[in-house]
């Protein structure tokens, strides 16, 4: 295992991390560190290629489509 620091910009990526398994083991205004043994750009892939990215895309934009 190793330690996997995720910034606040990537907050999506952490919840994924965070619910994938990955072990938290720190968090605060820098972002959040992890406890994992896949590596950030391993993770980041996986987030990517995964459709959880996806729907917070779309819930985003329903949130722009009833604000305005």
């Amino acid at each position: 295992m190793n330690e996997v620091v995720v910034g606040r910009r990537e907050m999506h990526l952490a919840a994924y991390m965070k619910f994938r398994g990955a072990t938290l083991v720190k968090g605060g205004r820098d972002g959040f560190v992890f406890e994992t043994d896949r590596s950030l750009d391993e993770w980041r892939v996986e987030h990517g290629n995964s459709c959880c990215l996806q729907v917070d895309r779309e819930l985003l934009t329903l949130k722009h489509f009833l604000a305005g």
